[in-house]
């Protein structure tokens, strides 16, 4: 059994009309979601309840339900990253992370093919495994008081490299005679 909560102006997102997205979350995560107020319970075996509180979670964060319920897809590693934020530097954080007109989020889901809201309490990233924790780390540069560009050049160096690593494996041991 897992506990998480969600803000009220979240309640309704989660829950669909007519309880339509709480029923989707609920048949791809093989869970029961009980909501009482902002306490939700989710009821399955510990892997999917995890994953059914990842979604849950990002849904309260400010991502779209779809977004949120890529975390289901096999054909793809996706995962659920969050980044706390204290409520202290919070606004300034927030701000700076994501931009003016929404710059910063923009160039960085641009960049590296993940999805990212900031919320009030923190900062979420979905996307594939290896690529959500390069945003991360670029995300902590930002919030340290790090240049953009130095951020940006670091995701589009660690997408580079992951391609040419790929591509490496890719060659047969005849074409590298």
């Amino acid at each position: 059994m897992q506990y998480t909560g969600i803000s009220e102006d979240r309640i309704g997102v989660v829950i669909g009309k007519d309880g339509e997205i709480k029923k989707k979350i609920e048949d791809k995560t093989h869970t029961k979601i009980l909501i009482s107020g902002t306490d939700v319970t989710i009821l399955g075996s510990p892997y999917y309840e995890m994953l059914a509180q990842n979604i849950v979670d990002a849904i309260n964060l400010g991502f779209s339900p779809e977004k949120a319920l890529l975390l289901t897809k096999d054909y793809k590693d996706y995962s659920f990253e969050f980044i706390p934020l204290s409520e202290k530097r919070s606004p300034h954080i927030r701000g700076r992370v994501i931009g003016t007109q929404r710059s910063v989020l923009n160039t960085i889901e641009k960049i590296s093919e993940c999805y990212v809201s900031v919320g009030k309490d923190g900062i979420g990233i979905i996307g594939d495994y290896e690529d959500v924790e390069d945003v991360r780390e670029a995300i902590e540069m930002i919030i340290n008081n790090g240049k953009f560009g130095t951020a940006y050049r670091f995701l589009e160096n660690k997408k580079r490299q992951r391609k040419d690593d790929l591509n490496l494996r890719m060659i047969t041991p005849e074409e590298e005679l």
